[in-house]
């Protein structure tokens, strides 16, 4: 009896583990697509003479592809601004705001 409910304990005990496992590899599912957003985020660069400026990216991390977009505008001439998104193909999101200095 006492080696019965061992067992029952054990296989109890390997469900819980087949579960963690399949939400720990949906994570890592999750997160390689959010990668892949990150990767497709350009950055920002605006020429000494530019007001404004736009960019693209495509990222790639695993089997997983991301687009992103940056938007840059000149404050004066020594500081422009930079907004960025970006998404993958599985729905995640990223994004980053950026400032530069120049002299």
């Amino acid at each position: 009896t006492r080696n019965s409910i061992k067992i029952d304990q054990a296989f109890a005990q390997i469900g819980n583990n087949a579960a963690d496992i399949a939400a720990n590899t949906a994570r890592i599912d999750d997160m390689e697509e959010g990668l892949a957003a990150v990767a497709a985020l350009p950055d920002m660069f605006l020429d000494r003479d530019d007001t404004i400026a736009a960019s693209g990216g495509m990222g790639i991390y695993g089997n997983n592809v991301g687009f992103g977009a940056t938007l840059a505008i000149r404050g004066n001439e020594n500081w422009s601004f930079g907004a960025s998104t970006a998404f993958s193909e599985g729905g995640d999101v990223a994004g980053k705001v950026q400032v530069r200095w120049t002299k």
